[in-house]
């Protein structure tokens, strides 16, 4: 399955699929900051009343995907076909990374393309 950004950033829909077991390829948005190793969850500051909140401890930066491709070696990247076009096949040039999605408590580890 593929989609564009608006179906690519957000979280449930992607979500969806991965629980679904759907192998997809979707457009996200430059800025989406992903962690490239998994976060160690924890809490940090003071909570009021209720659960506390969990938070990714110092140590697990998010990163920019446009900043983390701007470190990939041309030599691992790979020339793919995804789909027919109107004008023949469509190809993109695609790597992969295990990355897990700033929303904590429900990580996504989107590796399975």
């Amino acid at each position: 399955m593929c989609a564009d950004g608006l179906y690519g950033n957000s979280f449930d829909f992607c979500r969806s699929l991965e629980d679904n077991g759907e192998k997809f390829l979707v457009h996200i948005h430059s800025n989406l900051k992903v962690f490239t190793e998994k976060p160690q969850l924890g809490t940090q500051g003071k909570t009021c009343r209720g659960r506390p909140r969990l938070k990714a401890v110092p140590g697990s930066e998010a990163a920019r995907v446009d900043r983390i491709v701007e470190t990939v070696p041309e030599k691992d990247w790979e020339r793919v076909s995804v789909r027919n076009s109107t004008s023949g096949k469509l190809l993109i040039d695609a790597w992969r990374k295990k990355v897990w999605l700033g929303k904590l408590f429900s990580m996504i580890n989107w590796n399975n393309f």
